[in-house]
């Protein structure tokens, strides 16, 4: 027989059985869909975090600080602050003592075993395929505009970052890292008086200065007159800096009993061993107004947070022109830096660059770790929903087998015939193969066109669950259908119906043909 002649019978079956041919061929294209549909959102979701990711560079990036991890370590805590009293068992007093050192702790100054400071910065920029090392810096102090000020928070940036491009209302973006120019704002011009957007755009070009006290500024000075913060002039903030000052001097001055002035004396002196008189340090410098930045949406907090973009700042600075005005205060000078971001040039040296910042004793964070979590959900959900798409169509080829088994009952006579005029073993077997393969091939086609029409309203409505739980816009489709995809969903559809085939295909090719002639 020829190959045609074969795939003509093989084909002549489902013009006979219609309605049990389409039954067939519906359950395979339901477990094809079904395992297209979940090979696609794996594969679309997890290239869309990643892309969410890679917009802003944020899986080249490693943010490190100082680890302030507590231990049992009783150094530098006074005995009489973790002498624990009273009779009890060894167990008990031992967790009672560790108790009182942790608490001493979170009550006193912390100081960290291996601070970031200017050396580990050169440290940390020296580990090959580290791009940039900057310290992320955030200070509390005021801006002065002509007559006006007002406290202010202030941080640092990157010129680059494009969250900032995306809230800028007025003038423009930092020029580069080391210019003294700033972003400012709106509520705080709002605040100093500049209201009107003419006003507003009168201001970009002029100078500002900001000031930063090494130590709080007459706080508790703040607290006994009630004064709100931000509406003191210079002179006034410094008097009542002075005052505060003063203040344990003219205890004996004060209208108190000799006893109560003692107490007072007593709870002055009261400081823990490791503190020390802080240095009574402001520094200032003029800025130049680059731009202005519109007020954010809450909604976005997540998405500015991610960008390393302080959401709530005030005044905005370049990274190495607020890192030198930073540097002065002494408190930077012994302490070093909060928190540092590493720019590694390439995402597959992240991993090797973590490794060695962990030999520095340093805390880190790197949104890798966090996309690698969820790329094992993601392959964790593809699994299961891939197993039960599996079930689908082992479900399918059962009925595979199923029909053709019948098919094969109910053509015993033609089979006979087939042999009686010359049709060998290998020539039946190819009949009910290529029947088995035909229905497999064009169920794991119609799968994969239905898996791709679900996709048009299933990806908009994924993607709006995406941008819910990114606070950001997902531009990329999260069903994808790569070209391997497109291949082997009808290929593994063709080999699971082909084996379902196998057995009544031996069957039919093993009949007797003096047999099936007598057969009713």
């Amino acid at each position: 027989m020829r190959f045609w002649d074969v795939l003509f019978l093989s084909l002549g079956s489902w013009r006979r059985q219609k309605v049990r041919f389409a039954l067939t061929l519906i359950g395979v294209i339901l477990g094809s869909c079904m395992l297209a549909v979940s090979l696609s959102v794996g594969e679309g979701v997890k290239s869309a975090v990643r892309e969410q990711f890679r917009r802003n560079d944020q899986l080249r990036r490693i943010v490190v600080h100082p680890d302030f991890k507590e231990s049992d370590d009783e150094t530098g805590v006074p005995p009489e602050a973790i002498e624990v009293a009273g009779a009890m068992n060894p167990d008990k007093r031992a967790r009672i003592r560790k108790a009182l050192v942790g608490r001493w702790r979170e009550q006193n100054e912390r100081r960290a075993a291996i601070p970031l400071n200017r050396d580990m910065l050169e440290r940390l920029s020296a580990i090959e395929h580290v791009e940039s090392v900057n310290p992320v810096l955030g200070e509390f102090g005021r801006c002065v505009w002509g007559s006006r000020t007002r406290d202010v928070r202030i941080q640092s940036t990157d010129f680059r970052s494009d969250a900032l491009k995306k809230r800028l209302v007025a003038g423009s973006m930092l020029p580069n890292n080391d210019d003294k120019a700033i972003l400012i704002h709106e509520l705080l011009l709002y605040d100093l008086g500049v209201r009107d957007d003419a006003a507003v755009e009168s201001i970009i070009g002029s100078k500002v200065t900001v000031e930063v006290a090494n130590a709080q500024r007459g706080m508790p000075a703040l607290f006994i007159f009630n004064i709100p913060s931000g509406v003191m002039s210079v002179e006034e903030t410094a008097l009542l800096e002075k005052a505060t000052r003063m203040l344990p001097k003219a205890l004996d001055r004060l209208d108190l009993t000799p006893q109560e002035k003692e107490t007072l004396k007593q709870l002055a002196k009261r400081r823990h061993p490791a503190a020390s008189e802080p240095k009574h340090v402001t520094i200032r410098d003029e800025f130049t107004v680059a731009g202005v930045i519109r007020i954010l949406d809450r909604k976005e907090d997540l998405r500015w947070r991610l960008e390393d973009s302080f959401p709530y700042a005030d005044i905005v600075v370049p990274a190495n022109a607020m890192r030198a005005f930073s540097d002065k205060l002494p408190r930077r000078q012994e302490h070093g830096y909060d928190t540092a971001i590493l720019r590694v040039d390439s995402e597959e040296y992240v991993r090797p660059v973590v490794e060695q910042v962990k030999e520095t004793g340093l805390a880190h964070y790197s949104a890798i770790d966090w996309v690698d979590a969820v790329m094992r959900e993601i392959r964790l959900i593809k699994f299961f929903t891939g197993f039960i798409a599996l079930i689908a169509l082992l479900v399918a080829a059962l009925g595979i087998t199923n029909t053709m088994v019948t098919s094969v009952l109910e053509r015993i006579q033609e089979i006979g015939i087939m042999k009686a005029v010359g049709a060998r073993d290998r020539h039946i077997l190819g009949i009910f193969l290529i029947e088995g393969a035909m229905i497999g091939l064009l169920g794991g086609l119609l799968g994969l066109l239905l898996a791709w029409l679900s996709s048009i309203p299933g990806d908009y409505y994924g993607r709006r669950i995406m941008e819910q739980q990114m606070q950001d816009e997902v531009h990329q489709s999260i069903f994808a259908f790569p070209a391997w995809l497109l291949i082997s969903i009808p290929l593994f559809a063709t080999l699971i119906t082909t084996a379902a085939a196998l057995y009544p295909a031996r069957r039919a090719s093993r009949i007797d043909p003096v047999a099936a002639l007598r057969h009713e």
